[in-house]
């Protein structure tokens, strides 16, 4: 089965020999090496996973390993108001749980960006994408695996045994372009990508929206891509819009705002069902799918409601779950084992974070902020989140089931995923 990632957000530095890691300003010329010889293996992420307490039917139950990429930046260097800026003497690295793996040196000539959205971690290893004047570039745990001509946004991800498959926008004008190891598949010069690259069994898929422009004004086409095959989704005149999309156990599943029909209805083939409104709720919008282990979540802003309403909110397939509050905005979130879990705060600069797991809301002290979407992250409910220090010039913490690790370098942590 292929290995998938969306994109994230923003990126560090540091060097060694062998496998003593210096802390400091020494210049980094390549990839450098953090640990035992992953080279050897070919595997960064080396074991795939610990083996916890045995699970039902005598099968053991496999937790995953904590992965975690961020940017390190030379002492004195202020990277907060200029996030994701190439630095130079810059590091990009890799981190399973606590030990740095990897590091690759920031800059043009190594076609490595500190711009969080052009770096991601998947199954332990770590993949970017940097546009140069007139080509984009992709690389794994530094070594370039091709490059095309064109200047292109990667969007999504995922690697299968026969390449890498791209989803792209150009960096300037419209549509979007799907490659294999940088030759393109599929290519629209108009219109949206709903969902990105995601399994289907063993079948790589992804949606889309095309644009039609007619005397009447535009018409929108929706389609759901497998195994790099369009097929269009059928819908009635009375959908007026398809937010997402996506394809399990074979069968097309999309969320639909439909005419005379508040909220949002999910379609999943042949049957149509309308996302629970919380008593009070007068809309929703902003809908997106969240597929975790075989099953569809739902995330999307309620409007409405009484006291302080709901805002951004999950459903359970169509089942309403949990909200954040109408006061507050989520920044980051993911589902692990059916739970929600996210970081929340009012959406203005000074607020408050809040940590929001098991069910619980906690607030974490004034001055830690909470700077990456994708920084967050929990596995079998354990709940990990990158926070920073501005009392101590923006130092990385990770905050893990209330217990705060601080770290000493200049920097932030860019995601956290589990593999």
């Amino acid at each position: 089965m292929g290995r998938i990632a969306n994109i994230g957000f923003k990126a560090a530095y540091t060097c060694m020999t062998g496998a003593v890691l210096f802390w400091g300003t020494v210049s980094c010329r390549g990839p450098v090496e953090l640990g035992a010889a992953f080279w050897e293996t070919g595997d960064i992420a080396g074991n795939p996973g610990n083996t916890g307490e045995e699970g039902g039917a005598g099968e053991p139950v496999i937790r995953k390993t904590r992965y975690i990429t961020g940017v390190e930046y030379p002492e004195g260097y202020n990277w907060l108001p200029d996030l994701g800026y190439s630095a130079e003497g810059a590091v990009l690295f890799l981190m399973r749980e606590n030990e740095r793996i990897l590091e690759l040196p920031i800059g043009y000539d190594s076609c490595i960006s500190a711009d969080a959205d052009m770096h991601r971690c998947m199954d332990g290893h770590l993949y970017t994408d940097f546009s140069t004047d007139q080509e984009t570039v992709v690389k794994k745990d530094g070594a370039e695996k091709f490059r095309f001509f064109g200047r292109e946004m990667i969007v999504s991800l995922a690697e299968r045994p026969e390449g890498i498959y791209t989803l792209g926008q150009p960096r300037s004008g419209t549509g979007w372009v799907y490659r294999l190891n940088g030759e393109i598949i599929l290519y629209k010069g108009v219109g949206r990508i709903l969902h990105g690259l995601h399994m289907d069994g063993d079948v790589l898929c992804f949606s889309y929206r095309d644009m039609i422009e007619t005397s009447e004004g535009t018409e929108n086409r929706y389609y759901i891509v497998r195994d790099g095959i369009p097929c269009s989704i059928p819908s009635t005149d009375d959908i007026t819009l398809i937010e997402d999309a996506v394809s399990m156990d074979m069968e097309t599943h999309y969320i639909a705002r439909m005419q005379g029909i508040k909220g949002r209805v999910i379609f999943s083939g042949p049957d149509a069902t309308a996302l629970e409104m919380p008593s009070g709720a007068t809309d929703i919008s902003g809908c997106s799918f969240i597929m975790e282990e075989g099953r569809l979540f739902v995330f999307g802003t309620v409007y409405g409601g009484s006291g302080t309403g709901y805002g951004n909110s999950f459903w359970d397939g169509t089942s309403y779950m949990c909200s954040a509050g109408a006061e507050y905005k989520i920044y980051g979130y993911c589902i692990d084992d059916g739970q929600c879990y996210f970081v929340s705060r009012r959406p203005y600069d000074g607020s408050t974070v809040r940590i929001y797991r098991d069910g619980n809301a906690q607030s974490v002290a004034p001055a830690y902020d909470f700077i990456y979407g994708t920084a967050m992250g929990a596995h079998m409910g354990d709940c990990c989140v990158a926070l920073s220090d501005a009392n101590k010039g923006n130092r990385p913490m990770l905050w893990i089931n209330d217990d705060l690790e601080t770290f000493d370098f200049n920097g932030a942590f860019t995601s956290i995923t589990y593999w």
